[in-house]
Formats: C-alpha cells, sequence, structure tokens
C-alpha cells in the first residue's frame, strides 16, 4: 500500500536534521522539495484547491515539534478505570481518507501530514517517565494523531522506536496502521516490547 505525495515542505530549521535528509534521499524524483522559515503556515489548508483536505494528504511537512511528544490518552475520564495507555505523538494526520475517522474533523484546519525533525526529543521524555514509574510498566502508542506506518518507509521512525523500547523493560510500544508498510520492522528485534495492531475496516 503505497501513498502519492505531490510534494514535501521542509522548515528551514530542518533542513539538515537527519529526518529531512532521509525523506528527500527516498522520494520519487517527481515530488517537489520546498523550504519554509514555518512549516506550522504550511500545513494549513490549500484553500486555493477544490479539495483543501485531500490535497493536504499529499503534502508532508517536515518540521520541529514545539510541545511534548507524550501525552495522556484523550479518552481518559474521571468517571472511569484508566487503563494508563500513553499517547506518543510522531506526526499528524494520514494519507488515508476514511469517512469515520475523527481526523477529518480534529485537523480539518491542518490537513497537512506532519512529521516532527526532533522526533528523538521523544526518547528524554520516555527516559523520564520509565524512571518516576519506579518500575511501574507503561503501554504507548503512536497510533492517536497518525497512522503509526503510512510513510514509515519514508521516515524510518519506526526502526528508531523499536530499538529505543526494546531496550526498556518497563515501556511497551504499540504500532496502529491500516497498511501493509511493515517492511522496516522485519530486520529488527524488539525483545517483545512493541505490538502492531491492524484495523481490518473497509474503508
Amino acid at each position: 500500500m503505497k501513498f502519492e505525495l505531490d510534494t514535501v515542505v521542509i522548515e528551514e530549521s530542518c533542513r539538515a536534521s537527519a529526518l529531512a535528509t532521509r525523506i528527500v534521499g527516498a522520494i520519487s524524483p517527481s515530488v517537489q522539495v520546498s523550504y519554509v522559515t514555518d512549516g506550522r503556515l504550511a500545513a494549513r489548508p490549500l484553500l486555493e484547491t477544490h479539495d483543501p483536505f485531500g490535497a493536504g494528504k499529499r503534502r508532508m511537512v517536515v518540521m520541529p515539534r514545539r510541545s511534548a511528544f507524550l501525552m495522556g490518552c484523550p479518552a481518559r475520564s474521571t468517571q472511569f478505570a484508566c487503563c494508563g495507555y500513553l499517547v506518543l505523538i510522531m506526526a499528524s494526520n494520514c494519507p488515508m481518507d476514511c469517512s469515520y475517522c475523527f481526523l477529518q474533523e480534529h485537523l480539518a484546519n491542518n490537513p497537512g501530514f506532519q512529521v516532527y525533525a526532533n522526533y528523538r526529543d521523544a526518547f528524554d521524555e520516555l527516559d523520564r517517565l520509565a524512571r518516576a514509574g519506579s518500575g511501574r510498566s507503561f503501554r504507548v502508542g503512536t497510533g492517536e494523531l497518525a497512522d503509526s506506518l503510512a510513510f514509515d518507509l519514508l521516515t524510518g521512525i519506526s526502526r528508531d522506536l523499536v530499538s529505543y523500547f526494546s531496550e526498556h523493560q518497563t515501556l511497551m510500544l504499540e504500532l496502529k496502521t491500516k497498511t501493509d508498510e511493515i517492511d522496516n520492522l522485519l530486520a529488527l528485534d524488539p525483545r517483545g516490547r512493541t505490538m502492531v495492531s491492524w484495523s481490518l475496516s473497509p474503508m
């Protein structure tokens, strides 16, 4: 399952990043690459197109994440017992167009696929979590605001994630996807610390 990109937009501050270099080296020569001062502007809808949201799904924006990578599950509530699931935001949006998906509305003002060049900073947050947990186990997933593997052949982020989690016995990684983009995972040894799950909805 391959997804087509029209454009990759890279924030100038990320031009020399390992992620930007990896993506530029992996994309088709037909994909236009441009550079901007602020990637947040490039993630907004292309209002001049007849389908701004759809056009955004074919535009990848490489930018820094300016807030925390790790957050509590947004579904938690004081009215229910919480399972303690944590969300790791490594990217935002999805190239698929499932009509039922909450991202269609939640990210309507930022339809560009955002991927964060400083994603390795997330490991510092996870280190602090593991230390503060004093041996408690945590489940951490990347599939809340983006499909975990949709563009992984370009970004290669899964390799770093699986490698990191394989060395932390109190942390379990969950990758959620609707794709078959598992090539980067096949040569890795997760040491029992990564789970991959699929949604089989026909849409």
